[in-house]
């Protein structure tokens, strides 16, 4: 897949519907069943550094993509252009 932007973790809430009425994120419930001990281990982060993190670089976008099994349309579906290879 090629992707060109960012992701953050505002765009992959909103992917799996953890984004309240009124915008707030529900950051528990993303860390607790999406970015577990494995994926941040995976991605080479440790949870402070998670915690403070807003914008994953690219190395660590494309790896959330491959780890949450994400594909084009829910990219698209938070405004982030993809193609296929």
């Amino acid at each position: 897949m090629i992707i060109k932007r960012r992701l953050s973790k505002r765009h992959i809430a909103k992917m799996f519907g953890l984004v309240s009425p009124t915008g707030q994120i529900y950051s528990r419930i993303l860390r607790r069943d999406y970015f577990t001990d494995d994926i941040l281990k995976e991605l080479e982060l440790t949870e402070d550094e998670y915690r403070r993190i807003k914008l994953f670089n690219h190395k660590q976008t494309h790896k959330i993509i491959e780890l949450l099994d994400i594909d084009v349309d829910d990219l698209k579906s938070v405004g982030i252009m993809a193609t296929r290879n």
